[in-house]
């Protein structure tokens, strides 16, 4: 079949990572070369791994496949005393105390550091409950006028700071950061820890929600707004919107009713408090958003910088939009920075859809069979379009397929469904075929047969395809052919013909069009639609 890489044959090479995955041995060279170059520049197997995704070990082994020399490994210093050799052991990620490198491993000899040879030789056994300290803390000081032996209790009081954290309870901590007074001035240091770790505020907000869970919390305030200005477009909605100032109490307020909204990006929600403190958040037109169902749905990265800050902030806000706009099938929130939401974040925040992702690569794929072209970047409403009219076969494919990476092409899956709309229960056979091998040929004897140049099930074709390496190169872009190939497949099983190989031609995919005309026009349609518009 043509612009398709047959089954036996060499997997090409790829001019660029296009975000396929290729198995440690499959990688193009020029990207092994890339990835150990990082590793020489960087000295480090876990760095380079880290900056391409890949564990340390990964990178070994990708490494030792392809030949390549690995850095010679750094050993610590040795220090050798009467013929025994001590190196840095690492405790609390730093290197400290000078360790045998043999005694202290096993069960006999508990004896292991340095310092407590030395201690041992000059002052006899060491009592329980006590420590051998460093008077100058220079830990590679081990002479004996250095050494002094505390209790355990005398080390702890002279090295502690007065402060844990159970000094203060979580509340009057929290409650200190939120306050703009004096006593937030104090609690600087907590601020800094909380910018670098975003979790301590949403831990806050979900202590805040189990408190508030079977309660019905008030409208959220809005007392304070600036030029207030009221619009009312009809069907009784009325929005209000105008210019505040949110302050880390308020904005803990508005996030109680962030209820239905995406999944918080930390890096997000640091960098706006970078911006904040740098005094580099200016004030734009995008701002904070409420629907006529007191939801947030907009705004809640920015509202949680404010609180890690502790700065207060002018924004924008906007009240009382309409949950869903009259007349249309998708909801306020879908629309609001889509750029930054993804259709599939859409779909599982604002409707409630689960498998979100696959389901609208699956959407994507039906949309262009029944448009007869590849259909690109649907937005919320079409894809609930798309969803509406195939639902049933959706779901039931959705629940039924494998999890290995071939027999779960969007493509695949995209084709079967749009058979299984059409005909139902011969296609559940196939697909059953197809993912468990059950009424198959054999791995061995489909080999054998397929080098052979004889025939087999299209279904077995498919099969062999999917689960063999050349499925590793299958992309998004490659959908709308795989839906072909798949219905292809799915026609000649249904008229029990048997070919030498897998075909990508139209007939398979018009002849299921055909039997689901009504279904097929009205989407073609909207999307004929789309098109005159746009030209």
């Amino acid at each position: 079949m043509s612009g398709f890489p047959k089954m036996g044959t060499a997997v090409p090479k790829m001019s660029g990572q296009g975000g396929c995955f290729c198995g440690r041995r499959g990688l193009p060279k020029e990207w092994v070369e890339q990835m150990y170059a990082d590793y020489q520049r960087l000295g480090s197997l876990a760095k380079a791994g880290e900056l391409h995704g890949r564990t340390r070990q990964s990178m070994f082994h990708i490494f030792q496949n392809h030949g390549k020399k690995m850095n010679p490994k750094k050993f610590l210093p040795v220090i050798k005393y009467k013929g025994r050799k001590y190196t840095m052991q690492k405790t609390c990620g730093r290197h400290r105390y000078l360790r045998d490198t043999v005694a202290g491993r096993g069960k006999g000899n508990v004896i292991a550091y340095l310092h407590h040879v030395i201690w041992i030789e000059h002052n006899g056994p060491i009592p329980p409950g006590h420590k051998i300290i460093f008077k100058d803390g220079n830990h590679l000081n081990w002479k004996i006028s250095n050494l002094e032996m505390l209790t355990n209790s005398q080390q702890v009081s002279r090295t502690a700071t007065g402060h844990n954290q159970f000094t203060r309870s979580a509340a009057k901590r929290l409650g200190m950061l939120l306050d703009a007074s004096s006593a937030g001035k104090a609690m600087l240091p907590i601020q800094r820890r909380a910018m670098e770790n975003p979790e301590f505020v949403e831990r806050m907000l979900e202590l805040r929600r189990e408190k508030n869970q079977g309660t019905k919390l008030p409208p959220p305030r809005r007392d304070g707004m600036i030029t207030e200005m009221t619009f009312k477009p009809g069907d009784g909605i009325i929005i209000i919107t105008g210019w505040m100032e949110i302050t880390p109490k308020l904005a803990t307020h508005w996030l109680d009713y962030n209820v239905y909204n995406r999944k918080q990006s930390k890096h997000k929600i640091v960098a706006f408090a970078r911006q904040i403190r740098n005094g580099d958040f200016v004030c734009t037109h995008q701002g904070v958003a409420f629907n006529d169902q007191d939801e947030l749905i907009d705004g809640q990265h920015s509202l949680k910088a404010v609180i890690l800050t502790g700065i207060a902030i002018q924004r924008m806000v906007t009240f009382g939009l309409p949950k869903t706009p009259p007349g249309k099938n998708f909801n306020t929130i879908d629309v609001i920075d889509a750029g930054g939401r993804s259709v599939a974040d859409q779909l599982k925040i604002s409707h409630g859809i689960t498998e979100s992702g696959p389901k609208k690569q699956i959407c994507i794929g039906l949309a262009g069979l029944c448009h007869g072209a590849r259909a690109r970047n649907l937005n919320v409403g079409e894809t609930l379009a798309v969803l509406k009219e195939f639902e049933k076969s959706i779901e039931y494919i959705i629940a039924n397929r494998q999890k290995q990476h071939g027999l779960r092409q969007a493509g695949v899956l995209a084709g079967f469904a749009f058979a299984h709309a059409a005909l139902g229960a011969p296609i559940e056979k196939l697909f059953d075929e197809l993912n468990t091998g059950k009424g198959l040929m054999p791995d061995a004897e489909y080999k054998k047969r397929h080098e052979a140049g004889k025939d087999a099930r299209p279904i077995e074709h498919l099969r062999q395809f999917l689960i063999g390496d050349q499925s590793l190169f299958l992309s998004k872009s490659l959908n709308r052919c795989m839906a072909d190939v798949t219905l292809q497949v799915l026609y000649a099983e249904l008229h029990k013909a048997r070919t030498t190989e897998l075909e990508n031609v139209p007939i398979g995919a018009k002849w299921f069009a055909n039997k689901q005309k009504p279904r097929v026009e009205k989407l073609a349609a909207m999307f004929r639609s789309v098109e005159k518009n746009e030209s």
